[in-house]
C-alpha cells in the first residue's frame, strides 16, 4: 500500500504508481490538511457571495457562472 504524503511526487513516480496498481492511501496529516481546506472553503462560501473557480462556479466557459448553493455538492462529486 502507498501512502500519500506532503512529499512532491514526480510525473515519472506518479505514471509508476498507476502501472503499478498498488492501491493508494492518504496519511492521516494529509486527511487532516484535506479536511482543514474543506472546512475553510465551506465557512468562505457560506458567508460570501465571491465566486471560487470550481468551487461555487462552473468550469471552463462556465468559469462566472454561479452554482447554486442547492447544487453545490453534486457539482463537487461530478
Amino acid at each position: 500500500m502507498y501512502t500519500i504524503d506532503s512529499n512532491w511526487l514526480t510525473l515519472d513516480q506518479l505514471s509508476e504508481l498507476i502501472k503499478s496498481g498498488e492501491n493508494v492511501q492518504l496519511s492521516e496529516q494529509s486527511k487532516e490538511r484535506v479536511a482543514k481546506c474543506r472546512a475553510f472553503l465551506d465557512e468562505k462560501v457560506k458567508h460570501s457571495d465571491q465566486l471560487i473557480y470550481g468551487i461555487n462556479t462552473g468550469f471552463g466557459s462556465l468559469c462566472n457562472t454561479a452554482i447554486s448553493s442547492d447544487d453545490l455538492g453534486k457539482l463537487q462529486r461530478n
